[in-house]
């Protein structure tokens, strides 16, 4: 029985808010078509124009431990003897 209630009000609160948020909508659009004469809408295929280029990882770190940046160079490993 109680579930049934509380079932009942999120269902009248959602429903609240779904008609707070058309209202906000309607009187956006109401007040874009008073206000300007003509008004386009394109559908933008947005993707189509996004140019994708394969950039390959640059590895935090070294294969010596250090991070790899200009100003932190790689440690040298001084040679074994021989």
């Amino acid at each position: 029985m109680r579930r049934r209630k509380a079932v009942k009000l999120l269902a009248k609160a959602h429903l609240k808010v779904k008609r707070q948020r058309l209202d906000f909508q309607h009187k956006a659009r109401l007040r874009l078509v008073r206000d300007f004469d003509v008004i386009y809408h394109d559908d933008l295929q947005v993707a189509n124009k996004v140019k994708k280029t394969s950039i390959s990882p640059t590895p935090l770190r070294t294969l010596a431990g250090a991070p790899s940046s200009p100003s932190f160079p790689a440690r040298q490993h001084a040679p074994v003897g021989r």
